[in-house]
């Protein structure tokens, strides 16, 4: 079970950090089908947060990891399109 923690974070890490592709993606799968995490999101969120902490001003996200925050935020916006924005939680 240590090991599937292990390369469960790993991958996690990796996809926040550089992108999965191919066999790597859909092992990232597997093991969050098989998993308790709670929100397998926060390992990006975390990853985003420290990388814009120490962005110098202009310069850009990683690719991977801006495309991924923007589809989570046009999803976070579809799925709250009907409430109260003082009502939204942004987690």
């Amino acid at each position: 079970m240590i090991e599937r923690t292990t390369r469960l974070d790993e991958l996690l890490i990796r996809r926040a950090t550089e992108g999965l592709v191919g066999f790597d993606k859909v092992e990232l799968e597997a093991l969050l089908q098989d998993s308790s995490l709670g929100d397998p999101e926060a390992f990006d969120r975390a990853a985003a947060a420290i990388h814009v902490s120490r962005l110098a001003v202009g310069a850009r996200l990683p690719g991977a990891l801006r495309d991924r925050l923007e589809r989570q935020a046009l999803r976070f916006l579809a799925s709250n399109a009907d409430k109260n924005p003082e009502d939204v939680d942004p987690r």
